[in-house]
């Protein structure tokens, strides 16, 4: 009986403890804590659906994101076909500034970059990976910008909706 309450208690102070963390981020976007039992995304930063059929670029501020690594990328969903790698071909760009210094910058055809698609093959997440990565880890009391924009679209896009996040690992 005392072992169940213990348990209890530290998932209770756990997920109070993982709403503070969400209610303290200020900036763009919506932050989203899966809870300390995600395998994976535990933390999800929802930026909102972008175009990757038209030139574009975008801004957004970050600031108190929890110190967890994250990755960011660009979600893709397709209701009436099957996502494939390479499937979708832009030129697009993500730089992150952190108090106005770049820390990381990826430019290049989607194509290129890498590709997580999720059975049944109607979701699909595209970051960077190896030689130009997009994950970050933020540092307590900084400044983000996270700069986006699509050098040379896709018109293929239109087939697709498309959102841009970054996400935390889990404990997995």
């Amino acid at each position: 009986m005392r072992k169940a309450f213990f348990a209890v208690a530290f998932s209770l102070g756990a997920a109070l403890a993982g709403c503070d963390i969400v209610a303290e981020y200020s900036g763009d976007g919506r932050l989203i804590d899966n809870g300390p039992s995600a395998a994976t995304d535990r933390y999800v930063l929802d930026l909102g659906p972008i175009s990757l059929k038209e030139s574009t670029s975008s801004r957004f501020k970050l600031k108190d994101l929890p110190k967890t690594d994250f990755v960011i990328g660009i979600e893709l969903r397709s209701s009436s076909s099957k996502i494939e790698h390479g499937s979708l071909n832009p030129v697009v760009a993500i730089a992150l500034l952190e108090d106005g210094k770049t820390i990381l910058s990826k430019e290049g055809m989607l194509s290129d970059w890498t590709w997580s698609i999720h059975s049944p093959s109607n979701y699909g997440f595209v970051y960077g990976r190896n030689n130009s990565p997009t994950h970050f880890t933020p540092r307590p009391g900084k400044n983000y910008e996270l700069v986006f924009t699509v050098k040379e679209p896709d018109r293929a896009a239109a087939n697709y909706t498309t959102g841009l996040v970054a996400k935390s690992a889990g404990w997995k």
